[in-house]
């Protein structure tokens, strides 16, 4: 479960730093879960229901996105 977890994040912060805009990072987001639903059903489907939670950082100006890429992800 901490492989899961740190493999995730790492791919997650890579959709921070690349997504243009919100809708994207959502849709990278649900694919990213897509990758690890097969493996981890349950968690990764408790995950996959906040998207718009985890990618609601997209919603600001570039500046305070910098501050919230700072923030670890709690799932």
């Amino acid at each position: 479960m901490l492989q899961l977890l740190t493999s995730f994040n790492k791919s997650l912060d890579k959709i921070k730093i690349s997504s243009s805009d919100f809708d994207e990072a959502v849709l990278k987001f649900k694919e990213l879960c897509d990758e690890y639903f097969a493996k981890y059903p349950r968690v990764i489907k408790a995950i996959s229901e906040k998207a718009e939670f985890y990618s609601v950082h997209m919603k600001y100006p570039e500046e305070l996105r910098k501050l919230f890429l700072q923030m670890p992800l709690y799932v």
